[in-house]
């Protein structure tokens, strides 16, 4: 019964989870985020993490000594991203750059 009730528990923190993030496509227009609900992402993705499969797109960018051309090439991938060109909803979490989570390389993440 206590398996059950653990096991239960954890299903109901994941759902919780994954309404937090998807709340990102209704709260599109809510720019005013604060950190605490940063942290809400950090703790859904970490969450989430455990269930998913992992896949991992390294994208190439310039040599480190070509200067500005690699902030550049971020900015108009992330500006293409949250275009929706591509018909589908694409928003950017809101989790600090520099920080690992789940022993995942830090970067951008975004929620597709």
């Amino acid at each position: 019964v206590e398996r059950v009730r653990a096991r239960d528990k954890e299903c109901g923190l994941a759902l919780r989870s994954r309404t937090n993030l998807l709340s990102v496509f209704v709260d599109k227009e809510d720019t005013d985020r604060d950190t605490q609900h940063q942290e809400k992402h950090v703790v859904s993705v970490e969450r989430l993490l455990a269930y998913s499969s992992k896949e991992i797109r390294e994208l190439r960018f310039f040599n480190p000594s070509s200067g500005n051309a690699n902030e550049i090439l971020e900015q108009l991938t992330v500006e293409l991203l949250l275009s929706q060109s591509f018909g589908v909803q694409v928003a950017r979490l809101n989790i600090d750059c520099t920080e690992t989570v789940s022993d995942v390389e830090p970067g951008i993440w975004f929620l597709i």
